[in-house]
């Protein structure tokens, strides 16, 4: 099983590797920290990519002095959506997200770093489900925060307006 972990904290990466080695020794993980390198390396190595584990918040760039910013996340799911890339993708977070299956249906699901045996059981899980078939995993979506402002919908492109 080949895995792509986009993460930019290597203590976070490391622990998310040995879990994998530790379910399935012959994986191959491969790991980048910035939205540059990750949407490059999806590109160009789409067909032996099995799984993704993606983190929320990361930098755009690779310069040092770019902070992670919040939503990265859904930046690559939205270029592998427009690139008609359909590779299973696991969110691996410690923030709390949501996310719409209809609109990115290779998202499997989402997991969180609060417990670590948990966050190995369920990694396990998802690891798994490409490799056999297994019966359906129920997988616990956040509902999403509505925060009262909605914009309306124009006809129009703003650039025409």
């Amino acid at each position: 099983m080949n895995v792509l972990i986009i993460d930019d904290e290597p203590i976070k990466k490391e622990m998310i590797a040995f879990n994998i080695k530790s379910i399935d020794p012959t994986a191959n993980i491969i790991g980048v920290s910035n939205y540059q390198e990750a949407i490059q390396f999806i590109s160009e190595n789409t067909e032996y990519i099995d799984l993704i584990l993606l983190d929320w918040c990361f930098p755009a760039d690779n310069l040092y002095s770019s902070r992670a910013r919040y939503g990265m996340g859904r930046h690559v799911l939205s270029n592998m959506k427009l690139q008609g890339i359909n590779i299973r993708v696991v969110i691996c977070t410690d923030d709390q997200v949501s996310i719409n299956r209809e609109e990115y249906p290779f998202v499997d699901g989402i997991l969180t770093f609060n417990k670590t045996l948990l966050f190995k059981k369920n990694l396990e899980k998802y690891i798994n489900q490409g490799q056999e078939e297994q019966e359906d995993i129920k997988v616990r979506t956040l509902k999403q925060m509505n925060s009262g402002y909605k914009r309306r919908k124009s006809s129009q492109p703003w650039w025409m307006k």
